[in-house]
């Protein structure tokens, strides 16, 4: 594998040497591990029954057009919580001790349609290494220059609105996901000009093989033998990921790109002029942090700085060890940035207006 690199050139401060004794005093004291509790496994094993259950219901046949309809919304919603709270955590080996268990819930990613091995390098070896860095994080940099393309007389005008068209591409973020920029990153080898890989024997056959098993359960087995015709199996699909990929937008998007959102431009000599520490502080906002219900569906999604600098901990301690890091942040001087759930979204929504402008 070949990265693109660059160095911070500020040496971790102070309070990023005291955060991590506390965290790890956080554990020593309670007698607890980083990973994963019992509630969080009690919910892991509430959504895989849900994923199931719901299609099983589906391929009963027993029920109206609009309760599959119902059904398949409650399937895509399951289907996005079991992405934030199992298979996201074991992808960074987080969610248990045992290697071999978080190699496979990492895998679970193949029932929502993605890719494990695209997603573990676009999102823990790209994005993480690289937030908001452009022309590194293809995350960031892929959404500004869609927002501010200027390519043509057509895209520059529509490129003025992205506040409103935006929240529209948003719902078919895992249709794309799925059926574009998954094999465009696969079969290319690489993620934008950052990293170049090369997939190995195995998942050269497992990247197909899981993406026509998806297919196979999603749409050939639902047309083959549901009572419903098949342009309605694909708007029920369609519907399903709208609501799904919209309510993803709500809660990944905005920690990144909020109304005054950073993108540190790495120098000619490769360097980011701050540290990992103080730029995982810049470039990332957090919302509704105290909030156990947002925490409990999303995966600790809204505590997204904590995740950054700890990716290792299971979303299940987010919530006071995100107090530990208030609270260091402050006493040494730094800006923690933080809102509402409604004030995150509002916030990017002025993102966008402000793209079009710029634009």
């Amino acid at each position: 594998m070949k990265v693109k690199t660059f160095k911070y050139k500020n040496r971790e401060e102070q309070a990023y040497r005291v955060l991590k004794q506390r965290v790890n005093q956080y554990f020593k004291e309670r007698g607890i591990t980083r990973f994963a509790n019992p509630q969080v496994i009690i919910k892991a094993i509430i959504i895989v029954l849900t994923i199931f259950g719901s299609y099983a219901l589906i391929m009963s046949n027993h029920f109206s057009p609009m309760v599959m309809l119902l059904l398949a919304i409650i399937f895509g919603i399951a289907s996005l919580m079991l992405g934030f709270n199992i298979a996201h955590d074991a992808a960074h080996n987080a969610f248990s001790h045992n290697s071999r268990i978080n190699k496979l819930l990492a895998g679970t990613m193949s029932v929502i349609g993605s890719s494990a091995y695209v997603w573990k390098i676009r999102h823990n070896l790209n994005h993480h290494a690289n937030s908001n860095i452009p022309e590194y994080d293809w995350t960031a940099y892929a959404h500004r220059k869609i927002l501010t393309s200027d390519s043509n007389r057509i895209i520059a005008k529509l490129s003025r609105y992205p506040h409103i068209y935006t929240p529209i591409l948003y719902s078919f973020y895992f249709i794309f996901l799925t059926f574009y920029k998954d094999f465009e990153i696969f079969y290319s080898n690489r993620i934008g000009n950052a990293y170049h890989f090369k997939p190995g024997i195995k998942e050269q056959i497992l990247f197909p093989f899981s993406k026509l098993l998806y297919i196979t359960f999603i749409f050939v087995l639902p047309i083959l033998y549901l009572s419903v015709a098949w342009w309605q199996v694909l708007v029920g699909y369609l519907i399903m990921h709208m609501v799904a990929g919209s309510i993803f937008a709500l809660v990944a998007i905005p920690p990144h790109l909020p109304e005054d959102a950073v993108f540190p431009v790495v120098d000619s000599e490769g360097y980011l002029s701050h540290s990992r520490f103080t730029h995982n502080l810049y470039t990332t906002t957090d919302f509704a942090r105290n909030s156990i219900g947002v925490n409990w569906m999303f995966g600790g999604f809204n505590t997204h700085v904590i995740h950054h600098l700890f990716p290792n901990i299971c979303h299940a301690h987010y919530i006071p060890l995100t107090q530990i890091l208030k609270d260091t942040v402050e006493e040494y001087g730094f800006e923690y940035k933080e809102t509402t759930l409604w004030g995150a979204v509002w916030s990017h929504y002025k993102f966008l207006k402000k793209m079009g402008e710029r634009s």
